[in-house]
């Protein structure tokens, strides 16, 4: 056999040994897909699915735990957190300014004794941790600062201001250092001290007191941003307030009388049409904004000129003016 005869077999034998193991090596197969659909399983019927729905837990938040014994509701809340924290407002006890008034003040009666009694009882049960105002000590701050043996006029008021650190005892005065002026004061400068640029300097009406102006308002107590809260019953200051207007009315010469607003000034006139002698009235319509506004039988307060004619009445009388 030739030699180019053997190669030629060599290489067709070298040919089926390579195509027998291509045949037996396993070619990578492509990946089966998952997007196939299957068999769908039968659909479950209605009540199946709600069996399975009643059956199943839905988690719920934790109920809080009852309070351990010892604990307060307070404590209980707290941990909850649903509720905000209550501020305990301190009990509205006018006991101390009673006393004061018993043994300092030359107003007092002893009908007054049993009177304010009443009514601080009655403060301390409707109290419902409200805050009061003015300060139970300053309640009966009026009757203080101005003595009834020098009482020479008498500005009767509404009721106490309502919002904090206004209101302290004397009708439409504040503290002295307290801003902003409330409208009503603003407007009783404005018509005491027209022009003066120096008329809302000293809010404080302490100094009118000194002079011998009982500032006193009809109702003494009010609860916080509630005007008239305590307005007749059940508290009634009217009774305890119409008592002091009928001893200023007793004096000799009695005071000039000047009510400021409606329910003042039928308070005073309850006491005129049972005073003998008549005393001066002059009687305006609030010095509140919505006074201004206000539908009412009493002369407007604005430009009405009610302290120039307060001093002309006790100049008549022979008596020094009032220093506005």
């Amino acid at each position: 056999m030739s030699s180019a005869k053997r190669k030629q077999d060599t290489s067709i034998l070298e040919n089926k040994t390579t195509s027998k193991k291509l045949k037996q090596t396993k070619l990578p197969t492509k990946p089966k897909n998952t997007n196939v659909k299957r068999k769908a399983k039968p659909q479950e019927d209605e009540a199946s699915k709600n069996k399975k729905l009643r059956q199943t837990t839905i988690p719920t938040k934790p109920k809080a735990q009852k309070a351990k014994q010892g604990e307060t509701k307070e404590d209980e809340t707290k941990e909850e957190g649903d509720e905000e924290k209550q501020i305990d407002v301190v009990p509205y006890d006018i006991l101390p300014a009673i006393e004061r008034y018993k043994t300092s003040c030359d107003w007092y009666l002893p009908t007054h004794e049993e009177m304010l009694m009443q009514r601080r009882n009655t403060l301390l049960k409707i109290q419902n941790n409200r805050i009061i105002y003015p300060i139970a000590d300053d309640v009966l701050a009026a009757t203080c600062e101005c003595s009834k043996k020098k009482c020479r006029v008498v500005i009767v008021g509404q009721d106490p201001y309502i919002s904090p650190g206004q209101a302290h005892g004397l009708c439409f005065s504040i503290p002295e250092n307290h801003r902003p002026l409330p409208p009503s004061l603003q407007h009783i400068f404005d018509e005491c001290r027209p022009g003066q640029k120096d008329r809302y300097d000293n809010p404080c009406l302490i100094g009118w007191a000194n002079q011998g102006v009982l500032l006193l308002n009809a109702v003494l107590t009010v609860f916080a941003g509630q005007s008239n809260s305590h307005k007749g019953q059940p508290v009634n200051w009217e009774e305890f307030t119409m008592s002091i207007l009928k001893q200023a009315a007793a004096l000799d010469p009695p005071p000039v009388f000047l009510a400021l607003g409606g329910p003042a000034y039928k308070l005073v006139m309850n006491v005129w049409r049972g005073a003998n002698p008549k005393f001066p009235v002059l009687g305006f319509t609030h010095p509140a904004p919505l006074g201004f506004k206000a539908k009412s039988k009493l002369p407007m307060f604005y430009n009405s000129k009610c302290f120039e004619k307060v001093n002309n009445l006790l100049v008549q009388r022979g008596q020094d003016p009032i220093k506005w």
